[in-house]
């Protein structure tokens, strides 16, 4: 069969484009000198991969061309800062030569890794050192930090990131910046704010307060083995909570008022309790059961009184975060999941499978979790969907989240911020 190359040539000379000719991503020429619609995508996240049908038929994206508009790698128009027609005398559909690749201005570049235009012209990825930051499947990856030892719990407000790793607790600004330390050295591990304070546990038997600024540090808690030290901790305006790690049927639940004070005793002779969370006074956590399949459970209490079973029977729960309206807890059994329950009650659904998910965080839209074995963030919707992979982090552990980003530790070790969430 004859080429149809010349027709090709013709067809793109007409549209205005004397310097770029090739294949765009998502529209191009074929051989057969017809629109290209191709897909899936390469690149980008699982719910961005669309075939180029429908609304984003070859003809739409032609139209999108034509207004001056560019196209994304999704197949959705990109307006003014990617107008075609600026520098380089393209004055319509401007084909770049790589598949991936989107205009901007007069430069062709490829979204998903582009720092200056990442995921779409002009969103340039930025932090203060000695934070770096990198473009990785069209979201800003931002590395806060690469601390000494393991990584564990991380929380957010809405000025600072903070985390606790095998050599203290940290903080820097949610964007990066300087590294402050809270508490220098230790074994830490659960991290949990208020407005004013921060609160963190020690595996070596120690619950403490510091101020956010570094100041006023207290030892609340010392205990020493055979008697378990705290483990999750987490917080509300009035009282502190935390479990404690135990490998046996030891564990317990226990509070004290923010400023200091009584201690008192939740729920005892828990079957290994980890993740804790605490919401409108009541508090939820886990116990991860006996080593067998199903002895887990979900419980729950109000603040000042005694625990109830929401859930029997879970298959190695791990870690819990709850909203107005649901319980959500990762599963570490075979097959891992997470999952979702409603306050009310009623009978849990499976969000998502994951290989070994580990700690979890909602927010008014989807639930996020990390997946250790897997090395990557999720998120699924609130009430179930696909699971998408937000970004790749070897040993992802820990997970946060605030209105624009996720937040994340890992055994690798690092601290990482990953825009948009």
């Amino acid at each position: 069969m004859p080429s149809l190359l010349p027709v090709a040539l013709l067809s793109l000379a007409q549209t205005g484009c004397p310097t770029l000719l090739g294949i765009d991503q998502d529209y191009g020429v074929s051989e057969a000198g017809l629109p290209d619609t191709r897909g899936p995508l390469e690149g980008g996240t699982a719910d961005d991969h669309r075939r180029v049908d429908g609304s984003n038929d070859a003809r739409s994206l032609r139209d999108a061309r034509g207004s001056g508009d560019q196209v994304s790698p999704q197949g959705d128009a990109i307006s003014a800062s990617g107008d075609s027609s600026q520098g380089d005398g393209c004055t319509g559909a401007c084909a770049c030569p790589t598949p991936g690749q989107i205009r901007c201005g007069s430069t062709c570049i490829n979204p998903s890794t582009d720092a200056n235009h990442c995921g779409s012209c002009s969103n340039a990825c930025t932090t203060m050192s000695p934070s770096t930051t990198t473009c990785a499947a069209a979201r800003c990856v931002t590395t806060l930090a690469t601390p000494a030892g393991y990584g564990a719990e991380i929380t957010v407000d809405a000025t600072n990131v903070y985390w606790a790793t095998g050599a203290g607790v940290f903080k820097t600004p949610l964007a990066g910046g300087a590294i402050a330390t809270l508490v220098p050295g230790g074994q830490p591990f659960g991290v949990a704010v208020t407005a004013t304070t921060l609160y963190w546990t020690d595996f070596e038997g120690l619950l403490g307060r510091v101020g956010l600024d570094g100041s006023g540090a207290v030892t609340l808690v010392s205990t020493s083995l055979p008697t378990p030290p705290p483990y999750f901790v987490a917080a509300d305006t009035t009282n502190v909570y935390w479990t404690t790690q135990t490998d046996n049927t030891t564990g317990t639940v226990t509070s004290q008022p923010l400023g200091g004070g009584s201690i008192t005793t939740l729920a005892s002779n828990q079957d290994l309790s980890a993740g804790i969370a605490v919401q409108n006074q009541n508090l939820y956590w886990v116990t991860i059961g006996t080593g067998a399949a199903n002895t887990g459970a979900i419980n729950t209490s109000p603040t000042s009184s005694a625990m109830a079973h929401a859930v029997t029977q879970a298959n190695y729960p791990f870690d819990v975060a709850v909203d107005d309206n649901n319980l959500y807890w990762t599963s570490r059994g075979v097959p891992g999941a997470v999952m979702q329950l409603a306050r009310g009650g009623g009978t849990p659904i499976t969000l998502g499978e994951s290989v070994e998910p580990v700690g979890i965080a909602v927010d008014a839209t989807n639930v996020y979790w990390a997946d250790m074995n897997q090395s990557t963030v999720m998120r699924v919707a609130i009430g179930g969907g696909t699971p998408v992979t937000i970004a790749s982090v070897i040993g992802a552990q820990y997970v946060a989240v605030d209105d624009t980003s996720v937040y994340c530790t890992s055994a690798n070790p690092g601290v990482f911020r990953i825009t948009p969430k």
